[in-house]
Formats: structure tokens, C-alpha cells, sequence
């Protein structure tokens, strides 16, 4: 086999195909990449890890039939290296060489025949992901996704058909992200989806590079047990769950009270509190009188410290502040019993113009437009 190829497609192909393998003792297969030259000049790079596929067809300068399996992870770290816009790669005997300019490489291989394959059937229907804009409504819910494998069915994306729309779900159990395609998609009536299916994690992070990479450009199906990407030479097949995702809608209750606010000053109120935390890592949301306020319980040299944020945010000290955060005002209560260095506290937050008060054994200040 003998293959001569640009190296930015090659290049494409094998980063995929890198992160689809995974290292699993027992199986060679999962750890390596099958290279292919066909016939017609093509160059197919394919990579599995029994439950994802993904197979790459690009066109070669010129090649020589043949096929071979090699480690995934290194043969795309050399590829990517190669310091010329061509690499030539060529099988002797056991060993694939890999030339690009003045640098030479060698890499043990194995027969493609151990390859199992990453053919998971025909889609007959296709949702057009560009039109649907499918990649912004992965992204949406992607990180809400369970990491713990005892929890199966949490550890993917719900797809779910409802009215003619297309539902996505992700949960870990504590949080729930949700989101829809915009009406007029109509996965049902299309036939692209008739039941729900949970699409798992890996596929979707890979399934959103690609979309990433094509500017969201591609067609999804289904066939039977697994998802289908495919556009302009890429395929990719992910095997779907199997189980019963949980009863989501009964805790999305639509109706509920809805809480809108600002995104930018609430996501900088909600970094400033990660400075100070707890073992639960957990915050309270309080909403009173049309202010929302949060608090956490951290530990600052030995006093107990609760802060109260309206929104946007605050900071105890303006050298610490980002310049991408925006200015407000923010309360410090400090426990009766006071630290050595609490003076010096004290010092800060009256020198930023703090105005102390008391509440029962506590004190208290309030610092405007730190």
C-alpha cells in the first residue's frame, strides 16, 4: 500500500478518528485507526470504539490499494507535525513509513482484518441539521449530561418527537437543561423520528465537532439502534442507549414560575461566588421583593462569611476584580467570634467606602460600587 496525500484532510480525518478510539484492554482495534486506499484514488480513514463509528473519505494524489490498522493517537500526532504540505506514507512488510519533507517516521501495524467494522445499516430519512440549526440545541443541553455510569440513561441527550417538534433533554439528577428546534422543523411529519431515542455523550460532543467543523452544515438519521451523521465524506454512527430516560416532564412543568434575568451581570454575580464555597458546594437562590440574592458559606482565615449579592455581583477587593465584570454593591456579614486578622479586613472595607452595621451578634457591611 502506498498512498500520497495533502496534509490538512489527513490530517482532519485522523484527529476524529483519534478521539473516537479509545485505549480499552483486550481489543486492538479500539486503539487504532484503519487506513484504506481504494482503487479509485481514495483515501478512507476509519476509527470505532464499538460504540461510536466514524469513517473519512478523501481523494489521494495517488495511492496503490491496500489497507492496515495503526495507533490512532500517534499516527495523528505525526501527521499533524509533518512539517510539508504532503505526506507520503508506504507499507513495508510490518511497518508503515511515514515521510513528509526531510522527516522520516516508522510505525508498527496490524492487519485490517482484526477491524470490526463501523457500518450501522442505511437511513432512509434525514433531518437537514443547517436548516434546524441542530448544533446551538446540543450545545444547549450537552453539559448538563451525567459522567456516572450507574445512572445509564442519564449519561445521554434525550431526543424526544413532540408536536412536530424536536425535544432535547440532558439531566445528571441535580440539574435539567431542555431545549427545542424552532417550529416548522417537524421531525414527526418529516418521519425522521418517530419515538424517542438517548443519544450518548460521547457521540454528541463528536457529533458537535463535526457540525462545528461544517458550520453546521449535514443530514442526521436514524437506523434502528444508531444515529447517523453524514456530509461530504463523513460519516459518523452512534450507537444509542438503551434504557428509559426519566420522567422529565414531571419536573419541567410548563407554567411554572419563570425568573428572567440579565445573562452577563448573573453570570459574573455566579463567578464571584465560586471565590468562597463549602464541601456541598452548594448556593442558595433567594428572590424577594424583586431582588435576587445569593449566598454561599465559605471559610476566610477562620471566620464564617456569608455573602449576599444582588445582581450583578461584587468583589471584597477592587485588585481582584476582572475588568470584564461589571460594578455594583455587595453586603460581608462577619461571625461575633473574630479572627486575629479581622482588623485588617475591617480596614479594607472601610477604606472602599463600607458602611457598617449590626444585626444581633453579627456585623455587617455594605459597600457601594466596589
Amino acid at each position: 500500500m502506498e498512498i500520497r496525500s495533502e496534509k490538512k484532510p489527513l490530517a482532519g480525518s485522523l484527529a476524529h478518528a483519534a478521539k473516537v478510539s479509545a485505549k480499552r484492554a483486550g481489543m486492538v482495534a479500539r486503539e487504532t485507526v484503519k487506513l484504506e486506499a481504494m482503487p479509485d484514488g481514495r483515501v478512507v480513514v476509519s476509527a470505532t470504539d464499538l460504540e461510536l463509528g466514524y469513517t473519512h473519505s478523501t481523494p489521494a494524489k495517488s495511492s496503490k490499494p491496500g489497507a492496515l490498522l495503526v495507533d490512532a493517537k500517534v499516527f495523528a500526532d505525526i501527521v499533524r507535525a509533518a512539517p510539508t504540505d504532503e505526506v507520503h506514507l508506504e507499507r513495508k512488510g510490518n511497518v508503515l513509513v511515514v515521510r513528509s519533507g526531510k522527516s522520516t517516521w516508522r510505525l508498527a501495524i496490524a492487519e485490517a482484518a482484526l477491524f470490526p467494522g463501523v457500518d450501522a445499516g442505511k437511513a432512509e430519512r434525514f433531518l437537514d441539521c443547517a436548516k434546524h440549526d441542530l448544533r446551538v440545541a446540543i450545545r444547549r443541553v450537552l453539559y448538563a449530561v451525567s459522567d456516572e455510569e450507574m445512572r445509564h440513561a442519564h449519561c445521554g441527550v434525550l431526543f424526544e418527537p413532540h408536536q412536530g417538534r424536536l425535544v432535547l433533554v440532558a439531566t445528571d439528577g441535580h440539574r435539567m437543561a431542555k431545549d427545542e428546534l424552532e417550529e416548522g422543523s417537524a421531525p414527526v411529519r418529516d418521519g425522521w423520528l418517530q419515538a424517542p431515542v438517548i443519544v450518548p455523550s460521547k457521540g454528541g460532543e463528536e457529533l458537535l465537532r463535526l457540525l462545528d467543523e461544517n458550520s453546521g452544515a449535514g443530514a442526521l438519521g436514524m437506523t434502528g439502534a444508531a444515529l447517523v451523521y453524514q456530509h461530504e465524506g463523513v460519516r459518523l454512527s452512534v450507537r444509542l442507549i438503551d434504557g428509559r430516560y426519566p420522567a422529565w416532564r414531571d419536573v419541567w412543568r410548563e407554567g411554572a414560575m419563570v425568573l428572567e434575568v440579565p445573562r452577563v451581570p448573573f453570570l459574573a454575580t455566579l463567578r464571584r461566588m465560586t471565590i468562597l464555597g463549602d464541601a456541598t458546594k452548594a448556593m442558595r437562590l433567594t428572590i424577594e421583593g424583586g431582588v435576587v440574592t445569593l449566598s454561599r458559606t465559605g471559610l476566610l482565615t477562620g471566620a464564617g462569611m456569608f455573602f449576599h449579592c444582588g445582581l450583578p455581583g461584587f468583589w471584597l477587593d477592587r485588585s481582584l476584580q476582572d475588568p470584564r465584570m461589571t460594578d455594583a454593591s455587595f453586603g460581608i456579614t462577619f461571625t461575633a467570634a473574630r479572627p486575629r486578622d479581622l482588623d485588617k479586613i475591617t480596614e479594607l472595607l472601610k477604606g472602599s467606602g463600607a458602611v457598617e452595621g449590626t444585626t444581633g451578634t453579627d456585623t455587617f457591611y455594605e459597600v457601594p460600587n466596589v
